[in-house]
């Protein structure tokens, strides 16, 4: 994701946070 980190931050945090195999499957 080559969006700016400020954003991609904040969303992949929370989305770690709330369902950790679809944000594995992301990377």
């Amino acid at each position: 994701m080559n969006a700016p980190h400020r954003d991609t931050g904040f969303f992949t945090e929370r989305l770690e946070s709330r369902d950790p195999e679809i944000y594995a499957a992301m990377q």
